[in-house]
């Protein structure tokens, strides 16, 4: 039995931190933390009420002891939530603040910390204090829900108990109001206490999609339409026939779609035709020149949105969709903007980052930003469409793992804003959030942008630091992986 506790602080403790395991600290089973988080899992219930009120009256008091330390350190979003933390989470806030204050915090703060704590505070910690202590917090939805073998049953099926309770209670402070809304318009009585995180996760979705589904629901010839990827159908079919038959006129579940070799080459000849490259750059420009207005254009041309994913992703198909108003992720940032590039006859590619423990973190992984090969510096440079910048080093800009290398070996690197051609006032805030995705750097072997194999299932090249194991799979997905390299070289060879 020890054997296997021990063997689950062992993984637990490796999946939660995004430090190295070589650096990591293990919390010893016999520590006072472990014992009574034990303890408390067989408790029984009125005793375990007991228990979190006498603990409610405590965060209470620790609020008014640390008042002022909350005051300089957390911005005003972050101190009108102080009150519904819980006292284990109150306690790290607290070493947080004070080591804030003394400008001590680091990224793997969270070792020297029992893992159990660092669990509830990792998933039910609010944004708005999440955002006040930058990288040092584990990004959400980093658990691996797998039991592993040697992990015993019964504890792994409580903590995750305890993770989907949190997440769904957090979640409804969201949409309940919005939700009961649309049940109570419908004349729909349901306990909605019932549905499960994922079928939460969806209501959410479709509730917050736009505040005109109040409007679809009691005006059905609203012409409104809730698109989602085809992930979520099983989910949608699960939920309750009430909850179905109210959002199902104006819901929809995208699947890919195909297209020939002759559409997708047909394309090409269109976007390079629509985009009017004389409307977005000069013949007298310089190369460099041309490359800030190419970034100027494509990261005003749409919001971001992370999860609206464009199928085929072709530029001439995201072009289409931006003019139409729809929001886009990082991806299709980086695809138009590869295409203009390459309509302009330089050489582009699509580079995917990746954080470490990309392969056990669920979601948010990852950004995606384009490449190109500039012949006036004889270099690749990282453009980031999302975010419509250029990273420079004494006036150089950089390629994407350059950029990881001066950041490790703090050197000044100046943010450089491609419509206005000055450094961007928030610069900092962009690199530390930039960081921890410069760990991994892949790109695809067939670079065509308007090819008929999907993106993920092309062969890629993937560059890291030789301290850092291969990444196999990304976010529970396996990733084509034909060569893994340390040698940046090789990587940046093709022109």
């Amino acid at each position: 039995m020890m054997k296997n506790i021990s063997n689950l602080i062992v993984f637990t403790i490796f999946s939660f931190t995004v430090a190295t395991a070589a650096d990591t600290k293990f919390v010893d089973e016999r520590s006072p933390e472990f014992v009574e988080y034990i303890d408390y899992l067989n408790l029984d219930e009125p005793i375990r009420d007991s228990r979190n009120h006498a603990k409610k009256a405590l965060v209470h008091e620790k609020c008014k002891q640390y008042g002022a330390l909350f005051e300089s350190q957390l911005s005003k979003c972050a101190l009108s939530r102080v009150d519904d933390l819980s006292l284990d989470e109150l306690e790290l806030i607290i070493k947080l603040c004070l080591l804030k204050k003394e400008n001590a915090i680091q990224k793997d703060f969270c070792l020297s910390t029992n893992y159990f704590e660092w669990m509830k505070i990792s998933l039910g910690l609010p944004d708005e204090i999440r955002e006040c202590f930058g990288s040092v917090m584990i990004p959400k939805g980093s658990i691996s829900i797998e039991c592993p073998p040697f992990v015993p049953a019964h504890i792994w099926e409580k903590i995750i108990k305890d993770r989907e309770d949190k997440q769904k209670k957090l979640l409804r402070k969201q949409y309940d109001g919005l939700l009961r809304f649309v049940l109570y318009s419908q004349g729909i009585d349901l306990n909605i206490e019932n549905l499960s995180l994922a079928q939460s996760e969806l209501i959410l979705k479709l509730c917050d999609i736009k505040w005109d589904i109040i409007l679809a629901l009691v005006k059905p010839e609203c012409p409104i339409q809730a698109k989602l990827g085809a992930e979520w159908a099983s989910i949608f079919n699960s939920l309750p026939e009430e909850l179905q038959n109210c959002f199902k006129r104006f819901t929809v579940f995208l699947e890919p779609e195909k297209m020939s070799s002759s559409d997708l080459a047909h394309d090409r000849q269109l976007f390079e035709k629509e985009i009017l490259l004389s409307s977005i750059i000069n013949s007298t420009d310089t190369e460099y020149e041309k490359i800030k207005k190419v970034c100027s254009w494509v990261s005003q041309l749409f919001k971001h949105n992370g999860d609206n994913e464009i199928t085929p992703a072709t530029p001439l198909a995201i072009y289409h969709e931006a003019q139409k108003g729809t929001s886009m992720r990082c991806v299709e940032y980086s695809i138009l903007m590869a295409g203009v590039f390459e309509a302009c006859g330089m050489s582009a590619r699509v580079t995917g980052l990746k954080m470490l423990h990309a392969d056990i973190i669920t979601s948010g992984a990852g950004h995606v930003v384009c490449e190109v090969f500039s012949k006036q510096f004889d270099k690749w440079i990282m453009i980031d469409g999302q975010w419509g910048v250029i990273v420079e080093h004494e006036g150089i800009p950089l390629n994407a793992w350059e950029i990881s290398q001066m950041i490790k070996n703090n050197k000044t690197l100046v943010v450089v804003d491609a419509t206005t051609k000055e450094h961007i006032s928030n610069q900092q805030e962009y690199l530390s959030w930039l960081e921890p995705y410069l760990v991994y750097f892949d790109v695809d072997y067939d670079q065509n942008l308007y090819s008929s194999i999907a993106r993920k299932d092309r062969f890629k090249i993937q560059l890291h630091d030789p301290m850092v194991p291969d990444l196999k799979v990304f976010q529970g997905t396996s990733l084509n992986i034909k060569q893994y390299v340390t040698d940046p070289t090789v990587f940046y060879a093709d022109k």
